[in-house]
């Protein structure tokens, strides 16, 4: 059986304009133009048919469900394994303060290349530990679920590293993009960025 996903980020937060790392922190909300990038999320999956719009359980994440959910109107499932990136000693600081802070770890895990796979900030996940649960999920909602069109919304690195275990590479995935996956016959593919 035929299974689609359509995999979204979040709408642009605070922590977003000052240029700080979320990973998995809960203070960050939507800004006026997160809120205008959902809005229109939603309108792109009204008739989309979608059974089940799964969220990560952080506060933009869930923000950004709610408000794409008024245009679908489905059951809003909590999925922990779609969470963010857990950075560690890293997380709420700014960009250039890691940059400064841990200039070689922060370069390796800016890094698409698989060598850096396993390398994390202190207290934090692997990109390889990432893609393990977030894989392991879609194929739960894939193989063991009743759903044949899930909604998620999710995270930049969550989809970024979505995209590199389908074999796309790395990909800066901006504010409310949208990804169209679809699996069948034991076989992940990637449609592309609804648009």
């Amino acid at each position: 059986m035929k299974k689609e996903f359509y995999i979204f980020r979040h709408g642009q937060t605070t922590f977003n304009v000052e240029g700080r790392i979320q990973g998995q922190l809960d203070d960050s909300v939507l800004t006026p133009l997160g809120v205008r990038q959902v809005k229109r999320i939603g309108k792109l999956l009204a008739n989309r048919k979608v059974d089940v719009l799964v969220c990560s359980p952080l506060r933009r994440t869930r923000q950004s469900a709610e408000l794409v959910n008024a245009f679908i109107g489905v059951p809003l499932l909590e999925d922990r394994r779609f969470r963010e990136a857990e950075i560690g000693k890293a997380e709420g600081l700014l960009h250039a303060e890691i940059e400064d802070k841990y200039p070689d770890k922060y370069r390796q895990w800016k890094s698409s290349a698989c060598e850096f796979d396993n390398i994390c900030f202190e207290g934090g996940e692997t990109k390889k530990q990432i893609r393990g649960r977030v894989m392991d999920a879609l194929l739960d909602y894939a193989d063991k679920s009743d759903y044949k069109i899930v909604a998620v919304s999710t995270h930049r690195i969550v989809i970024e590293q979505i995209m590199i275990a389908l074999g796309a590479g790395y990909i800066d995935v901006r504010n409310g993009a949208i990804l169209h996956i679809v699996y069948q016959n034991g076989m992940w593919k990637i449609i592309g960025w609804l648009e």
